[in-house]
């Protein structure tokens, strides 16, 4: 966050994708980061991003009554704040924690993507037998 400040005040009257591209250049510059990013992607990010926030801005969470798994990024950032406890209290039957190796996006990129899909897979082929369901997947 004081890296995006500290772009925001050097950039002047910049605006829409001037601004963007700057942001991302200053902030890319002092934390290496996703170096496939161009503009044009970041803007796709970011309209993304807009989306996301509006949507979850209208959203009423309401108490879920079933079981539920969480699958938890084992590498602790701002996106990965949560805990198991917070997710209980909205799950009226059982939770259940599986931990998956990276953060909130590595996990969904080799080579962590694989113990998500398999996490995903032991949990789908549980139900199946709990609830004699056969599966279209396989």
């Amino acid at each position: 966050r004081a890296d995006i400040g500290r772009a925001l005040d050097g950039a002047g009257g910049l605006g829409g994708r001037e601004l963007l591209g700057h942001v991302l250049g200053h902030v890319l510059g002092r934390a290496g980061g996703d170096a496939d990013l161009d503009l044009d992607e970041a803007a796709r990010r970011f309209a993304r991003f807009r989306r996301d926030i509006e949507a979850w801005s209208r959203y009423a969470a309401r108490p879920y009554p079933g079981n539920a798994v969480f699958l938890h990024a084992a590498a602790h950032d701002a996106w990965n704040a949560g805990t198991a406890a917070d997710w209980s209290r909205w799950i009226g039957g059982g939770l259940t924690v599986r931990e998956i190796p990276g953060d909130h996006f590595s996990l969904l990129r080799p080579p962590h993507v694989a113990t998500l899909a398999e996490a995903l897979t032991e949990h789908l082929d549980r139900l199946e037998l709990e609830h004699g369901l056969r599966s279209k997947h396989r």
